[in-house]
């Protein structure tokens, strides 16, 4: 997986997973980098006793693959020649909080926010990724979506 980064879309069992799908008009409510262990890293915060094999289970952490009851998983590959920088910027971030002012900013009538000047965890893939200027269609080539069971 050093070319590639594995990047897993979902959606959970829970009722925030729907809200926030039905308000971003998206299938999908959530996306974690999987990582080459089966692991997954993004930001989400999961409750003080949440499932993590490091970091903060309240932000942003290494969890296991089933870390929570998923509905949907998709998976995207993405061939980059930086891909392990990718990760290893992303894994810089753990144990950060997980900056739910995003939400409330999302759901006001000004925008406020520019997702380029990263503030905490909920910019994480975004932000490692534009820094290493690698998910612009001509340095990345998605090539394959694989559906989880």
């Amino acid at each position: 997986m050093a070319d590639q980064i594995v990047l897993q879309f979902s959606t959970s069992t829970a009722l925030a997973s729907e809200l926030i799908r039905r308000l971003c008009h998206s299938p999908f409510s959530h996306v974690d980098i999987m990582l080459a262990d089966g692991n997954l890293l993004g930001a989400s915060d999961q409750g003080a006793r949440g499932r993590v094999v490091q970091g903060n289970p309240r932000g942003v952490a290494i969890r296991p693959p089933d870390y929570q009851e998923f509905g949907i998983r998709r998976r995207l590959i993405i061939n980059t020649p930086v891909a392990q920088g990718i990760v290893d910027a992303a894994m810089l971030e753990i144990g950060k909080p997980f900056d739910n002012s995003a939400s409330r900013e999302f759901l006001s009538d000004e925008i406020v926010r520019d997702w380029r000047k990263p503030r905490q965890s909920g910019d994480l893939l975004a932000t490692k990724a534009a820094e290493l200027r690698q998910l612009d269609e001509q340095s990345a080539r998605a090539y394959r979506a694989d559906a989880v069971e």
